[in-house]
């Protein structure tokens, strides 16, 4: 994302279940201030929510979470938060951005999957020019913002980019 491309949700802020007994996304605006994760500094916007993920009432991971608008579609990016990771799991991953494609509406909350066994082959065979690491056979796009908007531009009307769209009903 980009700052000029940041949009904030009202109706996003809220419970949101998908129907598993226990399970919940909780959204909550953030305001502005910085989060760290190990050593990288994480800038939050006033259009910045907290996504956190709540198993059995008990809060299991936590994300930052921008909504960003490119073209005529709004989509999803999280990192995660320092706070729910533990020591073993931040020193073994890379904390990445993962995006989905969004739908929000006052009760009803969709995030779409990039097929990412699709785009891996897209890459492989050069079919997509953007800068990316191969990392034990995981494409890893470490291209610019404005690089990935446009990538994320062109294909976001692509059905065959994307695999499978879970549906969130308002909790509370």
């Amino acid at each position: 994302y980009t700052e000029d491309t940041l949009v904030f949700k009202e109706e996003l802020v809220g419970k949101w279940s998908a129907g598993e007994e226990g399970v919940h996304f909780l959204f909550e605006s953030m305001g502005k201030k910085t989060s760290t994760f190990n050593t990288e500094q994480i800038e939050i916007y006033e259009e910045s929510y907290k996504l956190t993920l709540i198993n059995d009432d008990v809060p299991k991971e936590a994300f930052v979470a921008h909504l960003v608008e490119i073209g005529d579609d709004l989509f999803m990016d999280l990192f995660p938060l320092r706070e729910f990771s533990s020591k073993n799991i931040s020193d073994n991953f890379f904390p990445v951005h993962t995006f989905y494609k969004v739908e929000v509406t006052e009760n009803e909350f969709t995030m779409t999957y990039f097929d990412l066994d699709k785009l891996n082959k897209l890459f492989e065979s050069n079919r997509i020019r953007l800068r990316h690491e191969n990392v034990d056979g995981t494409i890893m796009i470490t291209a610019q913002p404005k690089e990935l908007q446009k990538f994320i531009d062109k294909y976001s009307d692509d059905e065959s980019v994307f695999d499978y769209t879970e549906t969130y009903k308002r909790a509370s």
